[in-house]
């Protein structure tokens, strides 16, 4: 298997194209196509999947953009992107999710899977507000739970939108859903005293459903 065997979709969430790898066996010539700096990060990385994923993130940054500078991460953990270009980066089991773009628009991206959720989880995303809020839109346990992991992934690509801009932390309970729409498919979200929109889609991949959310501001 060749690097012309990753066939890279295009997914539209909100106003963000995001661009997408499937779960693909990770060609074994893939980590030659990468930067010096970015091969010797990979051979750090002592998980295979968790491997498997940085290549293949590097790989889809470098084919769409043309661009030869090595993707590399601040201390911190997000990327440094190029002079003049935006973007992120999300990993789900040997899935790659990218938004890039040439614009100073803030962006970010996250997608998880769908699956049970546990009280736990819901306590560590959901304030009180917000599970009376879900309480009152979920039918069943298994409305419950999609909105509940799409509150977290929107909360998730929240962050991965607004620390860049001013390199400050904040958890879970500090973004606040406030109105979630079905139809459109976004959440609105009160934050660092602002309100913010996520939109989400969701996906089907190697049997498996997954939820893909964006944000930007």
């Amino acid at each position: 298997m060749s690097a012309a065997n990753l066939v890279v979709q295009k997914i539209h969430c909100g106003n963000l194209t995001v661009y997408w790898l499937p779960d693909t066996p990770l060609p074994p010539s893939l980590l030659s196509k990468l930067h010096p700096d970015e091969q010797q990060r990979a051979q750090q990385i002592k998980h295979n999947q968790h491997r498997a994923e940085f290549i293949k993130s590097r790989w889809l940054y470098h084919h769409l953009s043309g661009n030869t500078t090595p993707l590399l991460n601040h201390p911190d953990g997000d990327c440094i992107w190029p002079t003049g270009y935006t973007g992120s980066l999300s990993h789900k089991e040997g899935r790659v999710a990218l938004i890039y773009s040439p614009h100073q628009q803030r962006v970010g991206v996250d997608i998880e899977l769908l699956q049970p959720c546990s009280t736990d989880l819901a306590n560590a995303v959901l304030t009180p507000a917000e599970r009376s809020l879900l309480a009152k839109l979920s039918h069943n346990s298994t409305s419950h739970d999609f909105l509940l992991i799409t509150t977290f992934s929107a909360k998730e690509a929240l962050f991965k939108c607004l620390f860049p801009l001013k390199r400050k932390r904040f958890y879970l309970h500090d973004a606040i859903a406030r109105t979630i729409d079905w139809q459109q498919r976004t959440i609105l979200f009160h934050c660092q005293q602002r309100h913010l929109i996520c939109h989400w889609q969701t996906l089907a991949d190697a049997g498996q459903k997954l939820i893909m959310t964006t944000a930007s501001v």
